[in-house]
């Protein structure tokens, strides 16, 4: 069998194909970095806000219905504050995880805020159906979430405040429901942990109003 040896010519032809595809391969890889990085949340990997807003927008268009819940992380800070940021983010990615996993395959599920996450629920068929919802993906709330520690194991328990919001009747205003599921989210935080409730007409002059309070009695 004759083996041909290549040459030098042959050695510079391969060397600009390796550089060639190795830079295809680079560029692809940043391509798809920014890609990821444009519309996934660094830390979760869920949807940020903006392609969160953006996804279940153009959904709500082809729904007849739909809904947005938006559960808040309670006391957050105060474990940043006693174990670390690092424990922080560590529940937080346990907490997305455990949404993901129960969210269906239609349903869009995004990290919105610092501690807020928000989930689109297309076809909805009532009011019944959506508590349903609410409580089984606020159901990973309901033991502790392990952390790792020096010793082994920490086991901290959280819990979330919950508002939600059904499309009304014959408008596709995502923006305005959205609006709706921040007002009925704001008013269940002052309510106490754990309290879930669906948007009710008035709610968002009392969170305006409640709100322009607050920063009115803020210290110049």
């Amino acid at each position: 069998m004759k083996i041909h040896l290549l040459g030098p010519e042959d050695h510079t032809y391969v060397e600009v194909l390796a550089s060639c595809f190795a830079n295809n391969l680079q560029q692809r890889w940043q391509f798809d970095r920014i890609q990821y990085q444009q519309s996934c949340d660094a830390l979760t990997g869920l949807l940020n806000r903006s392609q969160f807003r953006s996804r279940a927008r153009m959904a709500a268009a082809d729904c007849s219905s739909y809904a947005i819940i938006l559960i808040d992380v309670n006391a957050l800070r105060e474990v940043n504050e006693s174990h670390g940021h690092m424990i922080g983010d560590a529940l937080l990615v346990e907490i997305a995880t455990g949404l993901r996993g129960r969210a269906s395959d239609k349903e869009l599920v995004g990290r919105i805020g610092g501690d807020i996450f928000g989930i689109f629920v297309p076809n909805l068929e009532s009011t019944a159906v959506l508590m349903d919802r609410a409580g089984n993906l606020t159901d990973i709330f309901a033991s502790g979430f392990s952390t790792g520690d020096r010793e082994g194991k920490e086991f901290i328990r959280l819990t979330a405040s919950v508002g939600l919001a059904i499309a009304p009747a014959g408008d596709a205003s995502f923006d305005t429901t959205l609006s709706q599921a921040d007002a009925a989210l704001f008013i269940a935080k002052s309510r106490g942990p754990g309290t879930v409730l669906v948007y009710e007409a008035g709610m968002q002059v009392a969170t305006q109003q409640t709100r322009g309070t607050d920063v009115a009695a803020q210290p110049n």
